[in-house]
């Protein structure tokens, strides 16, 4: 059970940080307004080719939960 713990706390470190970093890129990069669709589309492509690359699988409902909770959490980060 430890070992089991450790890997899947690692995966979901290694998740996370994927996550964030994927949401920080497409909000510095697309400016445009209006363009949370475009960029939710682009993040949600590159996570998915992530994850199969590193053997990691999730739903698109838990991907979705992610990248919603990374946006909310930049949010949060920028009118401190």
């Amino acid at each position: 059970p430890w070992i089991k713990e450790n890997t899947d706390l690692a995966k979901n470190q290694i998740l996370m940080e994927i996550v964030t970093a994927a949401v920080q890129y497409a909000e510095q990069t697309i400016t445009d307004a209006g363009a949370g669709a475009q960029k939710k589309a682009i993040v949600t492509e590159f996570l998915k080719g992530q994850l199969l690359a590193k053997n990691i699988s999730i739903s698109d409902e838990q991907l979705n939960t992610l990248i919603e909770s990374a946006v909310y959490a930049m949010k949060v980060s920028k009118n401190k």
